[in-house]
Parts: C-alpha cells; structure tokens; sequence
C-alpha cells in the first residue's frame, strides 16, 4: 500500500472551525484505530465533526511499527482481549487482511533447550550464516535488499509470556522502574506481586543475578505415551469466537495428546491474570502461578527428570533428547531442545504485520471520513486549559515537517472540544504526573536461507547458554520473514521522539547470533532489519494496564499504557473510544478497572522545566 496516500500539513487548515473538533495526540495503532472507529460510528457526522490526528515524525514510527504483532486469546486485560480479538478477525475479512498486512492463525508454543549442546564450530562458520555487518546497510546483497537501523517502514514491541510472571521477573522489572523513577524522580516506587501489572520478559540469566545465582529448575511431568505429534496448518479461515471455545481446551488443537500436555493460556494464565486485575486487589497466589506453568509442561517418553545445580537444571545429554517438536516445525534444531509446549493453536493466536496494518487502517480512516481527518506534523509540549472551569481546551505543538523549518521555533496552539492523548511511553512527557514508563528492546527481522518458508509458528523461549546463563528471544515467523525480539534494556530513558530512538547494532547483531544456534535456516539467513522501540509500561501495583478513558481534567482522554499488547488491543481500544467520545458511555466492554481517575492526577499538566519563553502562534 502506497504511504503517499496520506498527506500531513504542518499548520492546521481550519476546517475544524464550527464544528465539533477532536485532537487525537498519536499516529500509532491505538490513535489510528480511534480515528478510524470514530469515523465508522453512526452517530460520526463529517459535517458537523473534525478529526485531527497529529503525530512528531511519521506514522507506526515507535512500537506500533516495530512490533511482533502476535495476537492471543489469552493475552491481557481480559475486559478488551476478546472484544479485539474478534475485531482484528473482522477487519482482516472486510479488508482482506491476509494480503495487505499479513494476518493469519498460527500456532504458539513454548521452547527449552541447551544451547551448551550446540558445536560451538557453528560459531565461526562463515559459509553456515551471515553476520550483517554495518557495510552491508543499504545495499543488494545476493539480491536481498538490506536496511539501515533508521528505516521507518516496518516492525517492534515485545510480547511478554504471560507465564513469565514469577518473582524474580517482576524483581527485576522493579529495578528497571527504580532505575528509572531515579532518573527520573517523578514517579514514586511501589511495592510489586505477581498480579500487578505486565511482566518484563527476562532470561534466567538475569533472574539468576538478582536473586543470587540460584533459580528453580523447571518440573516436568513423566509419562509413558508415544511420539508423534499432529500439526494442524495454520489456515485464516480457521477460526472460533472466544464463546465457542471451550474453557481449558483449543478448538482446533494443535498438538496430540499423546505428545503433550495441553492447556490453553486462555484459561489459566490469562484467567490468573485477570482475575487478580479485574477487582483492582494486589494480592497473587504463587502456588496457583507455578501450576499453570506446570500445566503446560512436556509429557516425554519415559521417566525424565530434572535436578537443581548451581542456579540450572542438569540436561541430558544430545543422544538422551528424543526431537519434541511438532513435524512441520522443521527450522529449528530439535536436537537442542528440552522441552516443547503447546501455548495456543489457530483458534487461540494469529499475528498481522503491525506497521502495515496501522497505515492501511489510517489510509481508510481517511477515506471514509469524507474529508473530516486532517492530519498534522507537529510534537505536542502541552495541554491547554481553561483557567475559569479547569477543562481542556487544546494543545500547543512544534511543526516538525523538514519542509516548514522555518516555523521550528514556534508554538502552534490549536483548541479542540476533546483532545486525546495516545502516545504510549511518551504520555508522561505531555503529562508528567501519568505513571506510564518507557522499557527499549531491540529486534531484528530476517530473510530465510534462500527464501525457504517457514512454517507459522510464534515461539517463546527459555535457553541455557552456560551455567548461569539464559536467553528468551522470541521469534515469530512472518510470511515472508521471520522477526526476532529480545529481552528490555531499562538504561536508556525515552527519548523526544521516535526517530531518536537509539538502536545498538551489537545488541540486534547477537540476537543474530543467539537464534542462528535455534535454527539453522536462519543462521544461514540474512539480517533486513535492525530496529528498536520502548514499550509503554504502566507503574502502579494494582493494575497491567493499559489507561482508558477520561481523565480528572474534563476533556481530557487518556488510551495508553498497553505494555507488550498493544497491536493486539488496539482495535478493541479504538472501538471503546468511539462510543466514549460520541456516546458519553462504553457499551462494548467494562472498562472501569481501567479508569485513568483510578491512578494519577492529569491536573499537573506543566513540568518545572517548561519554557514558557517561546514564541506562539495562535491557529485556533
């Protein structure tokens, strides 16, 4: 889809004037989606309502467009993943989703290996795969075409294993917050359980150093049952609504119950998950949260068993591991895998390429709005308000098309009847009060060894490197790349916009290196893209997030904080938003949980440090 479509403007045109005019702050997938659900609402009138979307750089320029894109039943917040859930699914059949943005079902499973099994000659074997050396950037390599950090046109936001939630993974997620509320010194630190919000993804390596060099070696379960696993294709069409599933089993499973011990996150971790969130309480249950890790575990032939060594589990030996691996999972190693489970099949899990999705939905956002969306270049620095009722009434902003440089250095006021802010880890910048944190992570996107196919597999991961050490990349088979994602970074606070996001070439470079010892088709691949974002995190103890709905400042709307599942929430996010800014109500979901007035105060509108020096220029 040609991106040329859509046309910004630095200044606004005025057609806003006379009518009912709504600001959203934000041209990523949560601000598109709301624009989009607006336009589509029957009571959206374009003669009597404006819309003006205004992003600082590009569309899907952060996470939204450097995203996995993988899309779960068993994701959270449970009062918006069912409801977004069917609607990606409708969009995909309205649009034909499969072509201009890549959905489809998948399966989902849950890898664990040794990587101290692989021959370490693969290491420095230059004819078995390619490093992407900075020399190659830019250029046609054995016709791939290869592409600098800086390229805006595709993907990065991590999905977190919702089973990833024990104590010394929420550990370390409070020192990255720590870390950062120091830096920071406007958030203060909170106290942290297993049912409190979105879990940072980390690698038993990690978890190792913060609680001392020991960790908990994963049970497994022993049973005497066969060896041949059954794979279901993944097929678009293939699909089931959350009530036709029933509850503790897939539709279409995806593995054979002689292989596996199945259960589907939709009704463990994501029942956990909610069930502890939904009634707003900070209290978990670790015991129920390490048997739903159980729950999933492999069921081997014969006896197996594991035993605590210095912070690890003992492996068997390459000869000792028969292959656990569904059939059609052909590019990865089996011979380094220890255990494989099943963590959802087509009925529960599908994926779509997030930065063309996000721009073909704006692009028919447009279209459809009969010439009520006007789109804006500019970086929000502030909320206006009236002094005598305390409601918004606008923003300010700096155009920051190339093109109008000369107006650089002006404040741009534009008012608006209500403006809302969907910018992810940048919404504390706009309001310093919102406890909305910032975590980078790198990824990178691959082109299979000469274009061989990949089979449609999302996979989580937990691999030993040495004693104590681990890795979880995650790896998501696109269909015509696969994209590969690694763990947060908390050392870098977010920066003034998306294009200044820094990306460590080292970092994406290992991720290579890491996933070339899982499989040997993509050791032998080549590197497209290096790429890396911040993932909006909500800091408070009581909930995951994300922050919907108006805040204490009337006028004001708040759809942010949506952590690792944003491109799956989104489209149910923009359908909330629609019925709260046209019906003064939300009838598709209960969202009170999610209340903004719940958690911080939207009144601190102006930090200490804002220039107030700066010239304006009124465009109201």
């Amino acid at each position: 889809m040609p991106t040329d479509y859509l046309k910004f403007h630095s200044i606004p045109s005025g057609r806003h004037k006379d009518k009912h005019h709504i600001v959203i702050v934000g041209a990523g997938i949560i601000g598109v989606c709301t624009a989009y659900y607006l336009v589509r609402h029957p009571d959206y009138d374009p003669e009597k309502f404006h819309i003006t979307v205004i992003e600082s750089k590009r569309v899907a320029g952060g996470a939204s467009g450097k995203a996995g894109g993988l899309l779960a039943l068993w994701a959270f917040p449970q009062q918006l993943v069912p409801l977004s859930f069917e609607l990606h699914q409708e969009l995909s059949d309205l649009y034909n989703g499969t072509q201009e943005w890549g959905y489809r079902r998948l399966t989902t499973v849950q890898l664990e290996g040794d990587l101290t099994l692989v021959d370490s000659s693969k290491d420095n074997d230059n004819d078995n795969y390619t490093h992407a050396d900075s020399k190659h950037d830019g250029t046609n390599v054995n016709g791939f075409v290869l592409h600098s950090s800086d390229e805006d046109d595709d993907c990065y936001e991590s999905s977190v294993d919702p089973l990833h939630r024990g104590k010394d993974s929420l550990e370390n997620e409070e020192i990255f917050k720590k870390t950062t509320k120091q830096r920071s010194n406007s958030v203060s630190s909170s106290s942290l359980t297993s049912s409190d919000r979105p879990p940072k993804k980390t690698s038993k390596s990690s978890r190792s150093k913060l609680s001392g060099a020991t960790s908990t070696p994963l049970e497994n379960s022993a049973s005497n049952q066969d060896n041949n696993g059954l794979i279901s294709d993944s097929n678009s069409s293939a699909r089931s609504s959350m009530s036709n599933a029933p509850s503790g089993s897939s539709a279409n499973s995806t593995f054979d119950d002689h292989d596996f011990s199945h259960t589907s996150r939709t009704s463990s971790a994501a029942n956990t998950i909610s069930s502890n969130h939904d009634d707003g309480s900070n209290t978990s249950d670790t015991s129920s949260h390490k048997s739903t890790r159980l729950l999933v575990t492999q069921v081997g032939q014969g006896s197996t068993t594991t035993s605590q060594s210095q912070g690890g589990y003992n492996t068997r030996s390459r000869r000792q591991l028969p292959s656990k691996l569904p059939p059609n999972l052909n590019w990865i190693d089996s011979s380094i895998i220890t255990n494989c489970s099943s963590l959802g099949g087509t009925d529960t899990t599908a994926q779509v390429h997030p930065y063309k999705f996000t721009n073909f939905i704006l692009k028919k956002a447009v279209e459809d709005s009969k010439g009520s969306i006007e789109l804006i270049l500019g970086k929000v620095g502030e909320i206006t308000y009236s002094m005598e009722t305390g409601q918004a009434t606008g923003i300010k902003y700096k155009p920051t098309s190339v093109k109008d440089d000369h107006r650089n250095k002006r404040l741009v006021a534009l008012y608006g009847d209500q403006i809302v802010l969907t910018v992810g880890p940048w919404t504390s910048k706009i309001l310093p009060d919102c406890p909305i944190l910032g975590l980078r992570a790198h990824s990178i996107t691959i082109s299979p060894y000469e274009d061989q196919p990949v089979s449609p597999y999302a996979i989580f991961s937990e691999f030993k490197t040495g004693p104590y050490s681990y890795i979880s990349p995650e790896i998501y088979a696109r269909q015509d790349e696969v994209y590969v994602c690694g763990e947060g970074d908390s050392t870098v606070d977010v920066p003034d916009t998306t294009d200044d996001v820094e990306v460590v070439k080292s970092k994406c470079d290992e991720l290579f290196k890491q996933v070339g010892k899982i499989s040997p088709n993509l050791r032998r691949g080549r590197i497209l893209k290096r790429q890396a974002c911040y993932l909006p995190v909500l800091d408070v103890p009581s909930s995951s997030g994300p922050l919907i709905g108006e805040t204490n400042v009337e006028n004001l709307y708040l759809a942010s904080g949506h952590s690792c599942w944003g491109i799956n929430n989104a489209p149910g996010t923009g359908k909330i938003m629609s019925e709260l800014l046209l019906e003064g109500e939300v009838t598709s979901a209960d969202i009170l949980t999610l209340d903004p007035l719940l958690y911080f105060d939207a009144s601190v509108l102006i930090s200490d440090e804002e220039d107030n020096d700066e010239e304006e220029e009124d465009e109201s």
